[in-house]
């Protein structure tokens, strides 16, 4: 009842494991260490089903939109540049727009999976006037960097995730439209709720 035993379900996408999800559990662990944490990395619309039908404690998602009843606690929030292949002639430039990638393919994901950073990227395209070709739509987020490092087209990244590419994939910032990402801490607080969840949101919040 006082929350240092008992097991908390924690849904996760890969920008909150390659950004601040990795502190938050380090942080957690060293002051919860009777807590079990059981990791399940997953889409946000899968966690989000997975969230109303009380299978996970919490989840590191895009917020946008949530359903009623929900609380979230926003953790980053960054706009979008692309990684390309280091050896696309593109790769020189320092930074780009997205008029310059009019002939480029993308490497997206199923809408399904996050329908509103999905419809951000579409209106970020049909800001800068170019109608996107996706080549591809993929996931987890590691398949679509292989698809890039392949030479199958270009894809999205925020800058805080972007700093562990590999050398043979290259990130620009872009000017002018670009979409956004968003990560939030999103629970619902239910009398089910595990006791350990209050000191997991105390910890995502550096308290």
């Amino acid at each position: 009842a006082a929350g240092e035993t008992g097991l908390l379900r924690i849904g996760f996408t890969g920008l909150a494991m390659a950004t601040v999800l990795p502190a938050i559990l380090r942080r957690f662990h060293q002051q919860h260490p009777g807590v079990r944490l059981e990791l399940n990395e997953s889409p946000t619309s899968a966690q989000v089903q997975a969230l109303l039908h009380g299978e996970l404690s919490c989840g590191f998602l895009h917020p946008d939109p949530l359903p009623k009843g929900f609380e979230s606690q926003q953790l980053l929030r960054e706009r979008n540049g692309v990684v390309l292949p280091a050896d696309h002639e593109l790769a020189t430039r320092p930074s780009l727009r997205l008029k310059d990638l009019a002939a480029v393919p993308f490497v997206l994901f199923p809408r399904t999976n996050n329908p509103g950073f999905y419809d951000r990227v579409l209106a970020a395209f049909r800001s800068a006037g170019v109608t996107p070709h996706i080549a591809e739509e993929v996931w987890p987020r590691a398949n679509g960097l292989g698809l890039v490092r392949a030479g199958v087209g270009a894809t999205f990244m925020c800058p805080s995730e972007a700093k562990s590419l590999p050398p043979d994939l290259v990130f620009r910032p872009l000017e002018g439209a670009a979409p956004e990402s968003r990560l939030a801490l999103v629970w619902r607080q239910t009398p089910e709720s595990p006791p350990a969840l209050p000191a997991f949101l105390a910890a995502a919040s550096g308290a």
